[in-house]
């Protein structure tokens, strides 16, 4: 497999799959996590849930890649988290990453991303990520900036007829 199953101290990383339907039904119809988002409208049933697992476990190779979250103590899936738009051979990226509002603050999607940017990284020699955060997603935008994420440019995206104005965030690897 080219995507691997990873471990944090808190989490395991576990590769998407269509066992997963109830997390992805749960966070993309879920109001919290789709205040930012401005690309699909929420979710509104368990088959366009699957639409996006299904996105995510096309046949590998792939330029794209979901983890789901999983807290090790209680083995409860809390989030995605993964890769948009792999170039290999550009060696870029984008990353996106999701978290169900009650285990927020706690520290989780820092150490996830942390893990997954090592080995995005490591794996693939990738030498440039980007995120693209609205502007009044402060905790992205503080969360990014504590993974040594800089804000390099701004873009508006398109949404049910309205601009979103976003920062794009880059993390450039030397």
């Amino acid at each position: 497999m080219q995507f691997e199953e990873l471990e944090t101290k808190h989490l395991k990383l576990i590769n998407i799959s269509n066992t997963d339907n109830d997390l992805i039904y749960k966070e993309f119809s879920n109001d919290f996590i789709n205040k930012y988002l401005f690309d699909a409208e929420p979710v509104k049933n368990r088959n366009e849930a699957q639409e996006i697992i299904d996105f995510y476990t096309v046949p590998e190779p792939r330029n794209q890649h979901r983890w789901i979250l999983v807290l090790k103590n209680q083995n409860i899936k809390i989030g995605t988290c993964g890769f948009h738009c792999i170039d290999f051979k550009h060696k870029y990226t984008e990353i996106g990453y999701d978290l169900l509002e009650e285990y927020n603050k706690n520290g989780y999607m820092y150490e996830a991303l942390n893990t997954i940017i090592d080995y995005v990284i490591s794996k693939f020699d990738i030498k440039i990520i980007e995120a693209h955060v609205y502007t009044e997603n402060i905790s992205s935008i503080k969360l990014l900036e504590k993974l040594s994420f800089t804000n390099e440019d701004e873009m508006y995206l398109e949404f049910m007829g309205k601009e979103y104005k976003h920062y794009v965030f880059r993390r450039k690897i030397v």
